[in-house]
């Protein structure tokens, strides 16, 4: 799955964010890696158009729960499904937020900045599948950082070398930074309290425990003392 790019035919405003197009990526045909997921006497093909494929490598144990469960609640697998999408990539978001950043600037630049504030919330904290991203370049998430940071300031008519942290201090909004921490704390939560089979499964396993997203969890949650 390439990130999607902006179009020619995007409409900006005269003062819209800098975005390059990136270009689309060709699709996923059948040449490309595949793995066979086997759940009772049906076989669902699922086609890994993931940069790293190696990320899926299937546990015995949780395709095991996978056909209890099915069978538990009468649920029948989609055999006919060829691709699976899983997360979508910062880079993907940065274009996104860039899309909405200049919507926002272009229809609501003369309301008062109690709306804008709210609009910002509405449409700028919802960065999909964030709590997900475990392996990145850094390039890419200062990238949407600075994204998000811009967006502000433009928002508010605010010139590009003051303060990104005193401008959301002052109006009372999440950075980046604190909109990531509370989507990853919001599903570690759910998955550590959820009572679902399949969850239990998952969570009692070492890709689980000892895996990069686990890591990435707690490096966000939590301070570590040195020395």
């Amino acid at each position: 799955m390439g990130p999607l790019g902006l179009s020619p035919g995007t409409p900006k405003s005269p003062k819209g964010f800098a975005s390059s197009a990136a270009p689309r990526e060709p699709h996923q045909g059948p040449q490309d890696q595949q793995r066979l997921l086997l759940i009772g006497k049906n076989k669902i093909r699922i086609c890994v158009a993931l940069d790293a494929p190696q990320h899926f490598d299937y546990n015995l144990d949780l395709i095991n729960v996978c056909q209890v469960y099915a069978v538990k609640h009468d649920t029948v697998y989609n055999t006919t499904k060829t691709e699976c999408m899983v997360v979508s990539t910062a880079r993907t978001q940065t274009t996104k937020l860039l899309v909405v950043g200049n919507t926002l600037q272009r229809k609501f630049s003369y309301c008062s900045r109690e709306v804008k504030m709210e609009l910002f919330r509405s449409h700028c904290y919802s960065i999909y599948c964030n709590s997900l991203w475990s392996r990145f370049r850094v390039a890419t998430l200062n990238r949407l950082k600075v994204c998000h940071n811009d967006i502000l300031k433009r928002f508010l008519g605010l010139p590009r070398w003051c303060s990104s942290s005193l401008a959301f201090a002052r109006n009372g909004v999440n950075n980046r930074d604190v909109i990531r921490q509370h989507s990853v704390f919001s599903l570690k939560s759910r998955v550590e309290l959820s009572t679902n089979s399949i969850i239990t499964s998952v969570r009692q396993s070492s890709a689980y425990v000892c895996g990069p997203i686990q890591q990435r969890w707690l490096d966000l949650l939590f301070v570590h003392n040195v020395g």
